[in-house]
């Protein structure tokens, strides 16, 4: 069994001290519109993604990039919303909501550029069409890349065929992905990929090999890091 996940799961914490809760990421639910609640799987992702990447920073309204090793502070469930509005800015939904990897990329690119950072983005396209999709391979590759470089990645699920723990025409974040070997009398090893996602406050599993085979609009992959521009 090999497995790759991010370092430190706890800069996903969002606290809530009057409940004595804490929440793993953000929740699309929590935004204030009801259009926002709707759609807001893009940019509740990628505020998932700039809370790891940065932790809390110079606070809610600013991003600032302190060392990666740096212990980070539980974002507090009352500043949430300022924190997700300024991704929506950037990472607005439209008509069908983000549906594609380059909305998701445009998005990432409008954000970094007005904080003041070079955006590097990479995204892995899984069409409609079986022929044309990337090998269980290369998708798993192109995950695990990311993961062991500390960072999180997008994943855009159109339709989940058979992973029926997942939601439709929607966005995850990966967070971490393991190949689990087992033993076939007539056919000797077989390996199974599965990621670990993080959906609105909740990690489920995602047998990454089936879903490729099964899902009927595909989907993509998106992962990105930034870089203060003059560094």
């Amino acid at each position: 069994m090999k497995r790759a996940e991010l370092t430190n799961l706890e800069r996903f914490n969002i606290t809530d001290s009057k409940k004595a809760l804490v929440y793993k990421g953000f929740d699309q639910e929590w935004y204030g519109f009801w259009w926002r609640r709707l759609a807001g799987c893009g940019p509740t992702t990628v505020s998932n993604m700039l809370l790891y990447e940065f932790g809390r920073g110079g606070g809610v309204d600013e991003i600032a990039a302190p060392p990666r090793s740096a212990p980070i502070a539980a974002l507090e469930r009352s500043e949430v919303l300022a924190f997700m509005n300024r991704t929506w800015k950037h990472v607005t939904p439209g008509k069908g909501g983000i549906n594609t990897t380059q909305k998701l990329v445009n998005g990432i690119e409008s954000y970094a550029y007005a904080a003041g950072f070079k955006p590097c983005t990479e995204s892995l396209d899984v069409p409609e069409g079986m022929t044309l999709r990337p090998r269980l391979e290369a998708a798993a590759e192109f995950i695990e890349e990311s993961v062991k470089r500390d960072r999180p990645v997008a994943f855009l699920n159109l339709d989940n065929g058979s992973e029926k723990q997942l939601d439709k025409w929607h966005w995850v974040t990966i967070i971490a992905i393991e190949y689990i070997e087992y033993e076939e009398s007539s056919l000797g090893k077989r390996t199974e990929i599965i990621l670990d996602v993080l959906d609105n406050c909740n990690i489920i599993s995602v047998n990454l090999g089936s879903w490729l085979k099964t899902s009927v609009k595909g989907g993509g992959f998106v992962k990105f890091e930034f870089i203060l521009n003059g560094r």
